[in-house]
């Protein structure tokens, strides 16, 4: 809701107010008139809530706002498509070098799935089932094999392995 005559903000606010306190004094003219006994300092300030909730009640908004629109999709293609995360997967990389244990728990899981899922989408082939894995074996790589295939810690993340299953995998 917008002000009166195109006065702002403060206007309904300090009217709202003049209005509770003339409200306040009303009311204790209205009690001096009847005879009953209300002291100022309980209907002035009465009056300055009143008036501070009808200014509020003012500025509110009588409809919900409109959805924010949602933001584009980045073109497949498009220099900055995946580099949202770069900075969190230039930290994990680097820290699953220096630990075995970390590159086990949240590297190799994400080159695993990426690479199930390529073979997936690029060739139709489900790696969970022994007929997709018979059929994938020829497509694979070494490094890949080894990837979707070897026991858990006999991996290393080197930048030579690292380089080895990204080009394997964009091969897929």
């Amino acid at each position: 809701m917008t002000a009166p005559l195109g006065h702002g903000r403060w206007w309904v606010i300090g009217a709202a107010l003049l209005a509770g306190a003339l409200a306040g004094v009303a009311v204790l003219l209205v009690a001096h008139a009847t005879g009953t006994d209300l002291p100022a300092t309980v209907a002035v300030p009465a009056g300055l809530v009143a008036g501070a909730l009808l200014a509020l009640a003012l500025r509110l908004p009588t409809t919900d706002p409109a959805p924010p629109e949602p933001a584009p999709a980045p073109r497949a293609g498009s220099a900055d498509a995946g580099l949202g995360d770069l900075g969190s997967l230039v930290f994990t990389l680097d820290a699953a070098s220096r630990d075995a244990d970390r590159f086990e728990v949240r590297v190799r899981p994400r080159l695993t799935a990426l690479a199930v899922d390529r073979l997936w989408h690029a060739h139709g082939l489900d790696w969970h089932t022994p007929a997709g894995r018979a059929a994938a074996e020829p497509l694979l790589g070494p490094h890949t094999r080894a990837l979707l295939t070897a026991p858990p810690g006999t991996l290393r993340l080197t930048p030579a392995a690292l380089q080895d299953w990204t080009e394997e995998l964009e091969s897929l």
